[in-house]
């Protein structure tokens, strides 16, 4: 039986895979050219920047480097550089997409201009969208087991079990601690559908009104303050730090609060334990409206992911988050709210959602992935265990 692995020695696929080829994109010397490009003299206005990212992009488009497969599954560069324009405005307005552009067009000073733009791509994947989407899998598996049933004693009621159950839910003391001042913000339910906790006043009122376990979800995953604290000095975070302040508009201030502030009040909303999942998996988002604090839910797809909110109503459909400052507990953020949908239309309309979801399902659930999530400790993943399964078929 024929491996599914991409040969590395191709070398119309492997520079992708390369992490090594990164070195150059990843220097001080190329993110001075973007800088160039975005100051220089005469500015360029964003339509000019747009029309010859484009016709770089198009030119990646046409070339066969324009596709990376591993295990059956193929990705194409050009599609990654294509939404990180795309979804730019959204993000932060027209100075995003003009970063966006100028990192493009950085490529076209140097000789081979594919090659480069296929390194851009990559680190869009490895430095930006692989470590948000690999959060799912981190947060999921770092979550403590859950209950399957409410179990009561005659010297425990079914109160005491449903408290039980939702404490089990949010694991560490520190966790319940944060767990319990955003239940009392969000008013002991899933902010999305209206799901009630546990702990919800009517459900131990009368449990016979139902409820169910909540977790304490982050917006901007745990992972990505660990990446920046760290892995500071590594050239992918320094990447990584350039990509949320000129993509994602997000102060140098924030920034560094990002390193202490991941399990901040700002950066988390209550939600129903399915509902939660698929929100790590970038699966949907929240996006703006008009209003302070106010919210609609954008799917990827035709799955509800658990929520209970029909089809007919999802358009008009508010999620809003009441201000409770005065009780010392602060609402979302709006820029994490930012970062999570643009990285979510991003995945999507990219592919890039849909190829790492298929392989971190197969291969990703594994304790070196979780304490390094690194794309390149996936791949070897991936060959390790393909060169298993095809040994074995060989018998």
């Amino acid at each position: 039986m024929e491996s599914t692995f991409i040969d590395l020695e191709d070398t119309q696929t492997a520079r992708f895979a390369n992490c090594e080829s990164l070195s150059e994109v990843e220097s001080s010397a190329f993110a001075e050219r973007v800088q160039s490009i975005l100051h220089g003299t005469p500015p360029k206005d964003v339509s000019t920047l747009f029309q010859k990212a484009n016709e770089l992009i198009m030119q990646l488009e046409s070339d066969p480097r324009d596709n990376y497969v591993v295990a059956e599954m193929s990705l194409k560069p050009s599609r990654i550089l294509r939404a990180s324009l795309d979804h730019a405005e959204q993000c932060n307005g027209q100075s995003a997409l003009c970063y966006a552009c100028a990192v493009i067009i950085a490529c076209s000073s140097d000789m081979d201009i594919v090659d480069l733009l296929v390194d851009v791509s990559r680190m869009w994947f490895s430095n930006f969208l692989f470590l948000f989407r690999a959060s799912g899998v981190q947060a999921q598996a770092g979550q403590p087991s859950r209950p399957s049933s409410l179990i009561c004693t005659p010297n425990k009621g079914i109160i005491d079990a449903m408290l039980e159950a939702d404490d089990a839910a949010q694991g560490s003391i520190r966790n319940r601690e944060r767990a319990e001042r955003l239940l009392k913000r969000d008013g002991y339910q899933c902010v999305v559908d209206g799901t009630m906790s546990y702990k919800h006043p009517d459900v131990i009122a009368n449990p016979r009104v139902g409820g169910g376990p909540m977790e304490a979800a982050r917006i901007i995953p745990r992972m990505i303050g660990r990446v920046l604290v760290e892995e500071q000095s590594a050239m992918s975070a320094v990447s990584t730090l350039s990509i949320l302040k000129n993509y994602c508009g997000i102060p140098v201030e924030m920034i560094n609060n990002l390193t202490g502030g991941i399990d901040g009040d700002d950066n988390g909303l209550i939600l129903d334990l399915t509902v939660h999942r698929a929100f790590d998996e970038f699966n949907w988002t929240l996006v703006p409206v008009e209003g302070q604090n106010r919210y609609r839910v954008e799917y990827f797809g035709r799955n509800r992911h658990g929520m209970k909110i029909s089809w007919d109503k999802i358009a008009t459909h508010v999620v809003e988050f009441k201000d409770n400052s005065n009780m010392g507990i602060d609402v979302p953020h709006p820029f994490h709210f930012r970062i999570h949908a643009a990285v979510g239309c991003m995945l999507h309309t990219s592919g890039v959602g849909n190829f790492l979801g298929e392989l971190l399902d197969k291969y990703g659930f594994d304790d070196d992935l979780i304490d390094v999530p690194t794309f390149d400790n996936l791949l070897r993943r991936v060959k390790v265990q393909t060169l298993s399964e095809n040994y074995y078929c060989t018998y």
